[in-house]
């Protein structure tokens, strides 16, 4: 340094009107030339002086101010501007500056140019014009151009070319330095300088982050990566955002049952997480991430990638509950569903195991491929299906034991005609025989009966049109769910099924002061054909998703009633029931009458010259059809009608519904828990149930078995003639009519097989 001082000492002591060029290797040696000539005598200026912000200086301008300058001056950071322009621009410049004559003295630092100072002229070294300190070069710092827009940082950063020698030429030698600039790499071709460039956030998010580079570009939009670099900026790293958006990796798989809530940028970071780190134990979400390489796919995939297993497999229940699990996070995505539905046809008989219930379009599709293949269902096959994709209408379709025989087996046979919307030729032989024997007028009392015998204090009346008995295994699952126990009798209602004559028993309960909830919504859906119900445009009952939905709502507001207090019980009585049969049997009567026919045919006046059928019963005046027929003048029902005399039209349910008492015990006997079977031997089943009661029973796939009672109180047996099979069986148990106890099970063998040995 002593050798440095000496010569630029002399120089600026000299007569002498020309530039000097002091070159050095290292930022430190500038450093200390810097400080020790940073005198008030003297004036340091730096080439950025002369520059606009994304611009190298203006040399002519430069040379004109230093020309006339009225110090001694240490210019810096020049080479730096010039080795961006290349080798030949070095050269030329400092030769033109080494040219001027100026007014005071001008000392040029340069920075590593060893180089590109020969002139061919060595008196320019031996005159000390040119200066070229010893040492050794320091590693020169990594350049990388970030576009304005590009929130990447790092330790050391100017905006503007202006700026950047300030940065290169520093001491504190920086392995990196970056750059804000709206130049780009290609605007120094012949750059001396080595420069990276930072053009989207991406590039900006793998220079800073690990792990990010193997996902690719495509994975995410420049707002998508601009997103997450800010975000990992602003908590301090990966690890760090994971903690707060998501409670850190350990919690991503679960997390994802809020993906709704979240945001599209959440959301979409929430997608890379996964695919950076898998989804290790949730094969479903394996199988999306191995498809999707965009956020569009991924969620496509949530979708589509079941249709990629077969249902008949081991694993297919697995992923189908893990998908379905997934989706219940996942909304605002119909066209994806839609799409979804379409690609599922190509399955067949077999897309009902592909569909769920948690949207109302699945489960209407769930009715649709019913229709489509009913001939691939049996009974038990259907429940058994069901009861895993859509177990509300599983419990629809369940046996309902009320006692009465002719009711049991009546509405079992109808509410499999109904969902599958074809009339079964035994069926039908049922109804035509109904429809003379009338044996309903036996069995069944009149409602009135019933009103009359209910305690009406502290009670609410829920008077729900065309409520009729075919829910009531439904309205019982439902009940159990929320805590409530239900008491049902079931009535005839006064013909013609209709509301007009029906409704007498609503004053018995207002006199005595009883809250009235008149709900209407479950007849509308019957008569208005809304939300193309209409058979004319839809055959397939998917109306029924609509009726089980509303009363599961009812069930919801019942509960509510209960618990607030106030009241002990909820009465929900209907006026008549409802036939959807009579609807697809598309039949109008041959029989010819004087009067037209009513309420979509299903009655009309009585007629004095003409005779009463015999499928026809009178009551009020008018003559009502108990068979599937309609009276001609009568218009087409639009989804299902009532005004006849059919079971399901004229038996409605009287409902007491209360708040569970004390939970029944309830337990498979020890010597049941595995039940064997053989040619001779019937199965059957023992049962403790801390309750005396006459009506106990178990349900297997939606089959009532009713149980007997034993010699010891409180234990039970129900035979089992039809259970046959090897394998576990689940089941509920009913008591008095209430669901007291899901989840309980047994395992039938074969009686003397015995597991081989091998030797």
């Amino acid at each position: 340094m002593d050798r440095l001082y000496s010569i630029i000492d002399s120089y600026l002591a000299s007569d002498k009107s020309t530039p000097i060029i002091v070159d050095v290797p290292d930022p430190m040696m500038l450093e200390e030339l810097v400080t020790h000539y940073n005198v008030a005598s003297n004036q340091l200026i730096r080439s950025s002086h002369y520059c606009q912000d994304n611009e190298t200086p203006q040399i002519d301008k430069m040379q004109h101010e230093l020309i006339n300058s009225a110090k001694p001056t240490f210019l810096l950071g020049l080479s730096t501007h010039l080795k961006l322009q290349g080798e030949l621009t070095v050269k030329k410049e400092l030769r033109r500056m080494l040219d001027m004559t100026v007014a005071n003295k001008l000392v040029i630092l340069t920075f590593q140019c060893k180089d590109y100072l020969e002139y061919g002229d060595p008196r320019l070294m031996e005159s000390s014009r040119i200066v070229v300190a010893s040492g050794q070069y320091s590693i020169a710092p990594k350049v990388i151009f970030v576009r304005e827009s590009i929130d990447y940082k790092v330790a050391a950063s100017v905006r503007g070319i202006s700026q950047m020698p300030k940065l290169y030429e520093a001491i504190d030698q920086y392995p990196v330095i970056c750059v804000k600039t709206t130049k780009s790499k290609k605007d120094f071709p012949d750059s001396l300088i080595s420069i990276e460039e930072i053009d989207s956030s991406y590039s900006a998010l793998i220079h800073t982050y690990d792990g990010f580079k193997d996902l690719g570009q495509e994975s995410g939009t420049e707002k998508q990566w601009k997103y997450l670099l800010r975000s990992l900026n602003e908590r301090g790293g990966w690890a760090e955002f994971l903690d707060y958006e998501f409670g850190g990796i350990e919690n991503l798989l679960p997390t994802i049952e809020h993906f709704s809530s979240f945001d599209v940028n959440k959301q979409w970071a929430y997608f890379i997480a996964l695919r950076k780190h898998g989804a290790k134990g949730n094969k479903y979400l394996t199988e999306v991430l191995s498809e999707a390489a965009t956020f569009d796919e991924f969620v496509a995939g949530l979708f589509d990638s079941l249709l990629r297993f077969d249902c008949q497999t081991s694993i297919f229940g697995q992923v189908y509950d893990q998908r379905k699990k997934i989706l219940k996070g996942i909304t605002g995505y119909n066209p994806l569903l839609a799409n979804y539905l379409k690609k599922l046809t190509d399955k067949k008989d077999k897309a009902i195991y592909y569909l769920t219930d948690l949207t109302q379009l699945e489960k209407e599709q769930i009715i649709e491929v019913i229709n489509s293949y009913r001939d691939s269902y049996s009974r038990q096959g259907l429940m058994d299906i069901l009861s895993g994709v859509y177990p509300d209408l599983y419990y629809y379709l369940q046996s309902y034991k009320s006692g009465i025989r002719l009711i049991d087996y009546y509405f079992d046979d109808y509410k499999f005609c109904k969902v599958t919307n074809c009339i079964s030729e035994s069926f039908m032989l049922k109804v035509q025989e109904q429809a003379t024997s009338r044996e309903y007028n036996k069995e069944l009392s009149p409602r009135d009966l019933f009103i009359d015998k209910i305690d009406k204090s502290k009670s609410v009346l829920y008077f729900v049109d065309a409520f009729g008995v075919e829910y009531l295994s439904f309205l019982q699952a439902k009940c159990f769910e929320k805590g409530l126990a239900i008491n049902v009798n079931i009535g005839r209602c006064d013909l013609p099924s209709i509301t007009s004559v029906n409704k007498g028993f609503v004053e018995s309960f207002t006199k005595v002061g009883c809250k009235l909830v008149d709900t209407k919504e479950l007849d509308e859906v019957k008569h208005s054909g809304q939300k193309n119900y209409n058979y004319e445009n839809t055959k397939s009952p998917i109306h029924i998703v609509e009726e089980l939905r509303l009363i599961s709502s009812w069930v919801e507001k019942i509960e509510t009633e209960l618990v607030s207090g106030g009241i002990d019980k909820v009465i929900m009585v209907s006026d008549h029931g409802a036939s959807r049969l009579a609807v697809i049997n598309e039949s109008e009567t041959s029989l010819e009458v004087s009067e037209k026919g009513l309420h979509s045919g299903r009655c009309c006046p009585k007629a004095d010259v003409s005779v009463k059928p015999d499928c026809a019963t009178e009551e009020n005046g008018f003559w009502c059809l108990a068979n599937y027929d309609r009276f001609k003048g009568g218009r087409k029902a639009n989804v299902e009608v009532h005004g006849g005399a059919s079971l399901e039209e004229v038996a409605v349910p009287i409902v007491e519904i209360t708040k569970v008492g004390k939970a029944i015990e309830c337990s498979v006997c020890a010597d049941s828990k595995v039940v064997t079977v053989s040619f001779k031997k019937k199965a059957e089943l023992r049962l403790f149930v801390a309750e005396d009661s006459e009506n106990v029973a178990i349900a297997i796939g939606g089959k009532i078995y009713q149980a007997e009672k034993t010699e010891s109180k409180f234990y039970y047996k129900i035979p089992l003639p039809d259970i046959k099979k090897v394998g576990n069986y689940d089941f509920e148990v009913h008591v008095n009519g209430n669901v007291i106890k899901r989840g309980l099970s047994f395992e039938v063998k074969k009686e003397g097989a015995t597991e081989r040995k091998f030797f």
